[in-house]
């Protein structure tokens, strides 16, 4: 689909933990919890509306593309010359921790250097100033196109910039794509298992409240049903339900995940991945064993370094372990 792209898939610096952290803190998965706004786009109406219930995002539209219902949601058109992408936002109130879902209802075929098109949804938006309509977008089609990716869009208004963040594998027609900002992360769910996860810790730009919405693009040439969502919701991210936590770490999984009770956070600077492994040291991975390892954060070249699961760790790394965005315990080594 030609985004504007800037530097993509930057670097990260900044210490992460390797290890995937708290984010969950009973035995069972975080508790969702019902929708606060959602559409099955029952009947027409162009542009999209519902009372209301949508405001219109133009800064990825030059001439003027808006989304329709007609029975799904769709762009109300394919024109140039420049690339017009019919996007929404939702005008409900949505928590600075949230979740916008789509389902899928046909995304046409888009390989290699094509352009093609493309469905997804939106959270973060910012409604207001000068970088209204920037967000993170959940971007697919099916095939392998270029631009199946997690987006983080910076928008005037009038015009953007795609920043590349991750790749992830094609959508298909059915797919329930559910992005879920809580934090610093950015999260993908897609038909109820976890797809990815992308910190914004270390961005020097970064969205870090907003509202929900989703966006579509057909190009000039193919049919406007070529990119269609036949539902869409938003709500609260998950919470906790307890204030504990543990696991026996029992099975194999990669990555680590058990049910969206983990995730990354960026902690301190200057210090490198590391991952959960198992015993054999196999990246974000639980082994048959059952035993896992947290690797605490590495700076090269540090002096009198602690050591963990064999690997050399400098003393003034932190690890934090985060219960759904709330510090449970600080482990520091500091000298």
């Amino acid at each position: 689909m030609n985004l504007v792209e800037g530097d993509g898939l930057r670097r990260m610096t900044g210490c992460f933990l390797g290890g995937l952290l708290l984010a969950t803190l009973v035995p069972s998965a975080a508790i969702a919890q019902a929708p606060i706004a959602s559409s099955n786009f029952v009947g027409f109406e162009d542009p999209l509306s519902e009372n209301g219930a949508w405001a219109a995002m133009t800064s990825m539209a030059p001439q003027g593309t808006r989304f329709q219902k007609n029975n799904m949601a769709l762009p109300d058109g394919a024109i140039g010359p420049g690339n017009n992408h019919a996007g929404a936002r939702t005008t409900a109130a949505v928590p600075t921790d949230h979740y916008s879902e789509i389902v899928v209802g046909h995304v046409g075929l888009t390989n290699p250097g094509q352009i093609g098109p493309y469905v997804g949804p939106l959270v973060r938006v910012q409604t207001s100033g000068a970088s209204i309509d920037s967000d993170y977008m959940w971007w697919g089609t099916q095939g392998n196109g270029d631009n199946n990716l997690l987006y983080r869009i910076d928008a005037t208004g009038t015009s953007y910039v795609a920043i590349k963040l991750l790749p992830h594998p094609p959508f298909n027609d059915g797919d329930r794509v559910r992005l879920i900002a809580r934090g610093p992360v950015i999260y993908g769910i897609r038909n109820g298992v976890r797809e990815f996860i992308y910190n914004t810790g270390a961005n020097a730009i970064k969205y870090p409240t907003g509202t929900a919405g989703m966006l579509a693009f057909v190009p000039v040439g193919r049919p406007l049903t070529d990119a269609t969502i036949t539902s869409w919701s938003t709500g609260p991210a998950p919470v906790s339900s307890g204030t504990w936590a543990s696991s026996t770490f029992a099975g194999t999984e990669n990555p680590l995940d058990e049910g969206d009770r983990w995730y990354p956070l960026a902690v301190g600077d200057r210090c490198q991945r590391r991952r959960w492994s198992d015993r054999s040291h196999r990246p974000h991975q639980r082994g048959a064993d059952g035993m896992a390892a947290l690797h605490l954060c590495r700076q090269p070249g540090g002096v009198g370094n602690l050591q963990t699961d064999g690997r050399k760790l400098h003393p003034r790394c932190r690890l934090w372990l985060y219960a759904h965005h709330r510090p449970w315990r600080q482990v520091e080594a500091d000298r």
